[in-house]
């Protein structure tokens, strides 16, 4: 077996919607890395080493080589507090699988995967599933492919009978810290082997399509598109996003009634959505071209404004006895220091020089990222 699946479940929203999507990629693949799915990565293994082997500190290598911060380490906490508030540590906590390489041959020959964890509970025929998420856009438990898919081969582990697969009860949690959200960063939808069954098949078909000679035929744009690696060269994607550009220069009736106003706010939404993934891939293709120092009309690469972190050896009894000797000023927030912004507008208001802390912290350089270019800017400084 390869590292990854070519129908993996992490891209089951996409094949579903796209089969095409999947030789697409293959042909087009992602040309700059997320620097986002690499902390990701790192908050997988924070959450892993505090549920089987230790507990992690700030400063610890991830072993992609990435530094954990508190936030990070709160994110795996998070969502290690609520499987521990599913999981009775004194009866089931060994029952537990976490982060256990999981074969889906059932859905497709192909395809295999690794769920964050999962658990069945048999005196109360439960089976749960959490997924932790880092990423800020929002993800629904509800038909959630990816962990959809999980379910089938961990209902396929317990090997029950028909009688027994029509009393479980299936739960899928969603744990997306970053995702501000009014239910919470929790998010659970309850479901049946019954509900889930038509949606195995839909797979299962889907991902035959995708692997097939005749994927190329199945292409389906959508809200999947923004995730798509391949969709830089997408003419469908291309003529869809011309299409909405278009229509939206068409004058329209001023007062609609409210059926239109609905109608016309979902067309928007929709094609919106398609013109920021169409816009996405590009900016890739351009990023990428940039960095290998081949010029894109009307857009440079410039850094990012950066931010300001306490340096990794500063421990938070020094911030206490700091706060100390500048007469009793509290530092900290919740048995964690404030930041470096936080702190120094507290010693601000309280007409102290802030100053006294610079030695602690350290400016991290912000990414180099793609902006437009003011052209004005250059026949200025080009024309007499």
């Amino acid at each position: 077996m390869s590292a990854h699946s070519p129908v993996g479940p992490s891209t089951l929203a996409r094949v579903v919607q796209c089969p095409a999507s999947v030789p697409l990629s293959l042909k087009f693949p992602t040309l700059i890395e997320d620097p986002s799915a690499a902390e990701g990565e790192a908050s997988h293994w924070a959450m892993y080493s505090l549920l089987k082997t230790h507990e992690p500190k700030p400063g610890d290598m991830a072993p992609n080589g990435i530094l954990l911060d508190d936030e990070l380490i709160d994110m795996a906490q998070v969502y290690v507090n609520h499987v521990a508030s599913i999981v009775d540590p004194q009866s089931a906590w060994g029952l537990l699988n976490v982060e256990r390489r999981m074969s889906l041959t059932m859905l497709h020959p192909e395809m295999f995967g690794t769920p964050d964890s999962d658990v069945w509970l048999p005196r109360v025929f439960e089976l749960h599933l959490f997924d932790l998420k880092t990423g800020h856009l929002k993800v629904d438990p509800y038909e959630c492919w990816q962990v959809v898919a999980y379910a089938r081969g961990a209902l396929e582990r317990l090997n029950l009978s028909e009688e027994d697969l029509a009393r479980v009860k299936i739960f899928i949690h969603i744990c997306q810290p970053r995702a501000f959200h009014f239910e919470g960063p929790i998010r659970t939808w309850q479901t049946t082997v019954a509900r889930l069954r038509p949606l195995w098949a839909t797979i299962t078909e889907r991902t035959t399509l995708a692997l097939g000679p005749d994927a190329e035929k199945h292409y389906h744009t959508g809200p999947e598109c923004e995730f798509c690696p391949g969709r830089r060269a997408c003419t469908v994607l291309a003529q869809e996003a011309a299409t909405a550009m278009d229509q939206a220069q068409q004058s329209l009736p001023v007062d609609l009634p409210p059926q239109a106003v609905g109608l016309e706010l979902r067309w928007l939404d929709q094609k919106l959505a398609l013109l920021e993934a169409r816009r996405s891939g590009l900016a890739e293709q351009a990023t990428y071209y940039e960095q290998r120092g081949q010029s894109v009309p009307f857009y440079g690469m410039r850094a990012g404004a950066g931010r300001r972190k306490w340096k990794p050896d500063v421990k938070p009894q020094e911030f206490r006895s700091l706060g100390a000797l500048l007469g009793g000023v509290d530092l900290m927030a919740e048995q964690k220091p404030l930041t470096p912004p936080q702190a120094e507008e507290k010693l601000k208001k309280l007409r102290i020089d802030p100053a006294v802390i610079a030695s602690y912290y350290e400016h991290v350089p912000g990414a180099m990222k793609l902006v437009p270019v003011d052209t004005n800017h250059a026949k200025k400084v080009f024309t007499p």
